[in-house]
């Protein structure tokens, strides 16, 4: 028997815009969860959705305009018919005459006549016909296959359900996560001023979200991710707190008990810019300007998939206590969806001592390094190895302290 196939044009993903029925499905399926969800996660369900519905609507449309043949059904004349087992070709029922079979029994046979001109003959009003089982749809688009979609469109999907969920104000965000604003708990300017003065009772933080809940006691009957994402959009929302967990961790900080260096750069690290054109540096200037691991030069990151990397400390980072978060580092330290500053911890790869560092992602630097720098007498010029922590949210350093110079 032949089967009817579904397909989708070729650059259906690629050019997907989202739809009003999509917002309602991503709203709706948000409120029946309960559970606030990243856009990878959305996208997922979403796909799943528009694969279904797009198989429903081809099938509909295949079959509109006519009734489906099936041998065990009766037809008269002039009736439209849909045969799936020719690709769904229509057709229009032209003669019906008895058949004549002895062994088969009564039954009709019908001439049809197609929409190319062909005219052929079927039999109906057989009870005992292969044809009587409508084919099973085969998919042989690549564009209906869910894991492929994802495999190949999640990046351009994830931007372009971001794009429209950032300018719906049904929306929120926090975190990274969406859910629908009109599910949000209340939480008020008492719950707020509790958890500020839980925070300054623990020198500013960072403090989970649970934590918060549990000594502000805030208490609703909602699923608890419900309830930890209403505290985290008020606090996002009042400018006494910072968010600075990595991506995928929620922390919150007072920012009046920031370092002051984590809130405005350092002195020596302070940059007004200066306009010059880059196809003037000679090789030589480059070569320097690599060396240097600038953070603010706009260098290609070369080295993703490294887990150890050596710098050397230059003068005005040695000043500030800090280190560069230049293009060769990057990836070695935590990153967040939103928060413009993340604490994390350093680790001392000789010592095992850890003590907390700032990463301060919009002027990309690592502020907290005064301490260790002076305990381990570093100079100007020495060399730092810098290595992925085997925790997440920790990054572990290593001087040699042999390679001091002024």
């Amino acid at each position: 028997m032949a089967a009817a196939t579904l397909s989708l044009r070729e650059d259906y993903w690629e050019s997907l815009e989202l739809l009003e029925h999509d917002i309602e499905f991503i709203y709706n399926y948000l409120l029946e969860s309960e559970i606030p969800m990243t856009p990878l996660e959305l996208v997922g369900i979403l796909v799943q959705e528009r694969i279904q519905l797009e198989k429903q609507q081809i099938e509909q449309q295949r079959s509109s305009g006519g009734d489906i043949y099936r041998p065990a059904d009766t037809f008269k004349n002039k009736q439209t018919l849909v045969f799936p087992a020719l690709n769904w070709r229509k057709g229009k029922v032209v003669a019906v005459r008895p058949g004549q079979n002895p062994d088969v029994g009564s039954f009709d046979v019908i001439n049809v006549s197609f929409e190319d001109g062909d005219e052929r003959e079927y039999a109906a009003g057989l009870q005992e016909h292969k044809l009587n089982d409508l084919p099973a749809v085969e998919i042989e688009d690549d564009n209906l296959d869910a894991n492929y979609v994802l495999e190949n469109y999640t990046g351009d999907l994830v931007d372009v359900l971001e794009q429209d969920l950032e300018t719906n104000p049904d929306f929120v965000r926090i975190a990274g996560r969406w859910f629908p604003r009109a599910l949000l708990v209340d939480i008020n300017i008492g719950h707020l001023n509790l958890a500020e003065a839980v925070l300054d009772m623990t020198g500013g933080g960072p403090l989970p979200t649970k934590d918060l809940i549990e000594q502000v006691e805030v208490s609703a009957n909602v699923n608890p991710k419900l309830l930890e994402f209403s505290m985290d959009l008020a606090l996002q929302d009042d400018g006494r707190f910072d968010e600075v967990g990595p991506a995928g961790k929620v922390l919150w900080f007072l920012q009046r008990l920031e370092p002051p260096e984590v809130l405005e750069p350092p002195l020596f690290l302070r940059y007004a810019g200066m306009d010059y054109e880059r196809p003037l540096l000679t090789e030589d200037m480059l070569v320097l300007e690599r060396e240097l691991d600038d953070e603010l030069s706009p260098l290609e990151e070369r080295s993703r998939h490294l887990d150890e990397v050596e710098i050397r400390l230059i003068y005005p980072h040695w000043r500030a206590g800090t280190m560069p978060l230049a293009s060769r580092l990057r990836h070695l330290f935590p990153t967040a969806y939103e928060a413009p500053r993340i604490q994390f911890t350093l680790v001392d790869g000789e010592t095992g001592d850890r003590f907390p560092a700032w990463v301060v992602c919009e002027k990309r630097y690592v502020y907290g390094l005064r301490e260790w720098y002076d305990s381990q007498n570093l100079q100007p010029g020495s060399l730092i190895t810098v290595k992925r922590g085997e925790n997440p949210g920790e990054v572990i350093v290593t001087s040699d302290s042999r390679s001091s110079r002024r």
